[in-house]
C-alpha cells in the first residue's frame, strides 16, 4: 500500500473513530460500526467505498467487538444498559440483540470470541429480566443464532 493510501486510510479511520465515539457505550459503538459494514455490497445505495475505507471499517468493527469482549460482566451490563437507555429501548430489546448477535461479530472473529458474545448477551438477557421481574428465577433465555 502507498504512503497516499496509509495516509489517507489512517485520517478516515479517525474520522470514523470520532463518529462512533459519539456514544457513550461501547456496544453503542459497535452496533455503529456494524451499520457501516460492506458498504460495497450490491444493493447498498450510494457511491462505492474505496478497499481503504473497507479496511478502515472492519478494522473498528474488529477493535470495538474485542474492546466489549474485554470489559467485565458487570461492565458490560452497565454498557448495555446505557446503550439501551440512549436508544430508549427496555431489556426486553437484549432479546432481539441475543437473537441477531452473530450479524453484530466481525468477519474473520473466532466461533470461540462470536459463541462468547451471544453467551454474555444470554446472560445479559437473563439479569436484565431477573430485574424487572424478581419473583421469576428462571426466565427463558431467547434462542441463539
Amino acid at each position: 500500500m502507498s504512503p497516499e493510501f496509509r495516509e489517507a486510510e489512517d485520517k478516515y479511520s479517525a474520522q470514523l473513530d470520532d463518529l462512533v465515539r459519539g456514544d457513550s457505550s461501547v456496544f453503542g459503538r459497535l452496533v455503529a460500526i456494524c451499520s457501516l459494514r460492506n458498504l460495497n455490497s450490491p444493493g447498498r445505495p450510494g457511491p462505492v467505498a474505496a478497499p481503504w475505507v473497507e479496511q478502515a471499517v472492519r478494522r473498528l468493527h474488529q477493535r470495538f467487538f474485542a474492546l466489549w469482549l474485554c470489559l467485565t460482566l458487570e461492565e458490560q451490563k452497565a454498557d448495555l444498559a446505557t446503550y439501551l437507555w440512549r436508544i430508549g429501548a427496555g431489556p426486553d430489546t437484549v432479546a432481539e440483540l441475543v437473537a441477531g448477535s452473530m450479524a453484530l461479530a466481525p468477519e474473520g472473529s473466532m466461533d470461540a470470541e462470536r459463541g462468547l458474545f451471544a453467551q454474555t448477551l444470554a446472560v445479559l438477557y437473563t439479569l436484565f429480566f431477573r430485574e424487572a421481574d424478581p419473583g421469576n428465577a428462571n426466565p427463558a433465555a431467547p434462542a441463539l443464532t
